[in-house]
């Protein structure tokens, strides 16, 4: 299994595969030719304190906030709540009862727009230590 960002813009799922397979076999050359079955994508959810979160609203369970490591944290955190529920609220979790922070209304409103501009940072940084290196 292989993953990450292909783009910082929303792209169909055939642009994304040929992207990360691209990034894949550059990073592991002896995988050039093998076939990729599935690709997917899909939004990160990420909270204003790169926490994630877990709780109980109106009698529903949730957790969110996994800051672009879903795979991993989402099955802890399902099983932590899965435990809370058959235990009656415990055990109790580090994520869970955390306050989750609201961010500035003008700055979000459900459109990541600023994205590209923070990706592009990064490259700079990226390219900037393999330089210095």
């Amino acid at each position: 299994m292989y993953g990450g960002r292909a783009r910082f813009q929303q792209v169909p799922p055939d642009v994304s595969a040929a992207l990360l397979y691209q990034m894949m076999t550059a990073r592991w050359p002896q995988l050039q030719g093998v076939r990729i079955t599935h690709s997917w994508s899909g939004l990160v959810a990420m909270t204003a304190d790169s926490l994630p979160h877990m709780g109980v609203d109106d009698g529903v369970h949730y957790c969110t906030g996994c800051n672009g490591s879903g795979v991993a944290m989402m099955t802890y955190l399902g099983h932590q709540i899965a435990r809370r529920i058959l235990n009656e609220g415990r055990p109790e979790s580090a994520f869970a009862g955390v306050a989750l922070p609201a961010v500035p209304v003008p700055f979000y409103r459900g459109n990541p727009w600023f994205l590209p501009i923070v990706g592009e940072y990064y490259r700079y940084l990226d390219r900037r230590d393999r330089r210095a290196s």
